[in-house]
């Protein structure tokens, strides 16, 4: 069971306006019973009981923490060199990769120069959330709404696809990221009722599955990235439960980082990771508007960025990877990724 507050949160965020209608209905009627009780006591007694509710909201305040040193690539549009919603990102040593909800995938070098673009034939409903590039430079994307995984060459030219719509063992509801293991497997993560990461081989063939609603080892609500370090462990953005869980290849529980809300040390729709150093991992916050980065055993080591639109400034930020010596940002709902030398602990 989940606590009332994180039910509304993943009901807000979801869009399910029937169960956020009957939490607002709910809150109305405590606050007119509330107006109707002030109402009622002495004035010195209302007063008193007006600062005791307003005070501790006048007193908050968010401290707004903008990154330095950003260089930024792209602006919101629809020619080469600009986004519509850049979601899906991933780098290597030569390339920036991301597709953006116009379903145009576009290719810069890491001083944020436009190489090349490509319209992709993808669904009218919704386009890719998560990519990866493999080692040989092609573009492993989960076509969210398509249903399937698409492999392509930076040229554009189809490589692989595989998968279809459904439940099944192989099938898909709506993948979200992709991953390389260890004995050429591939993981890929999905949301939308399966909620699970599914195992294939470099082929597409299915190996197995980690994370189902019927597993005994652990369960997820939108896992929105995956990513896999040396040891073969898999660390997983759990989005809706606000959480990074660690797991072993076969779905074994290594570790849970877990601890929702806004405060310094808590997440709130963690939607991507990025192993940054052999003992840490930096997490993308989609709902905190910020990077926050943990040791391998869970303790949060600090956190950079908040909500805004200037440049330095977050707003839904969706990916994270690395840009050379730094790190590459998809500032989502600003439309434009920005990179920014590496701050963190090291």
């Amino acid at each position: 069971n989940q606590p009332i507050a994180v039910a509304l949160l993943n009901a807000m965020h979801y869009q399910r306006p029937q169960i956020v209608s009957s939490a607002l209905c709910v809150m109305l009627l405590l606050t007119a019973s509330g107006g109707i009780l002030v109402f009622l006591c002495s004035k010195r007694y209302a007063v008193v009981l007006l600062l005791a509710v307003c005070l501790p909201y006048s007193c908050t305040q968010y401290e707004q923490t903008p990154l330095e040193n950003i260089s930024v690539i792209g602006s919101a549009g629809l020619s080469n060199g600009h986004f519509v919603t850049p979601r899906a990102m991933d780098s290597n040593d030569d390339v920036i990769v991301v597709i953006d909800k116009s379903g145009k995938l576009q290719i810069f070098n890491h001083a944020g120069e436009f190489i090349s673009a490509i319209e992709l034939e993808l669904s009218g409903t919704g386009y890719p959330t998560g990519l990866s590039l493999d080692e040989t430079g092609n573009i492993w994307i989960a076509d969210t709404h398509q249903n399937r995984v698409l492999v392509v060459s930076q040229e554009g030219e189809e490589i692989l696809s595989f998968g279809e719509y459904g439940t099944g063992e192989g099938q898909f509801l709506y993948p979200t990221d992709i991953a390389f293991g260890k004995q050429d497997e591939v993981y890929v993560s999905e949301y939308g009722g399966n909620d699970r990461i599914s195992v294939f081989d470099t082929e597409g063939n299915y190996i197995r599955t980690i994370g189902a609603y019927s597993s005994e080892l652990v369960s997820f609500r939108r896992p929105q990235s995956v990513v896999v370090d040396t040891d073969g462990l898999l660390y997983v953005a759990d989005a809706g439960n606000h959480r990074v869980v660690v797991l072993t290849p076969m779905g074994e529980v290594v570790e849970i980082i877990s601890d929702v809300g806004r405060g310094s040390t808590q997440l709130l729709y963690p939607y991507g990771i990025l192993l940054d150093t052999p003992s840490t991992i930096l997490v993308c916050e989609f709902g905190n508007n910020r990077l926050h980065q943990f040791s391998r055993s869970g303790e949060s080591l600090g956190t950079w960025g908040s909500a805004g639109s200037d440049v330095g400034f977050l707003r839904t930020p969706w990916g994270i990877a690395k840009s050379g010596d730094g790190i590459v940002v998809a500032d989502t709902g600003n439309n434009r990724l920005q990179v920014l030398p590496y701050m963190m602990n090291k």
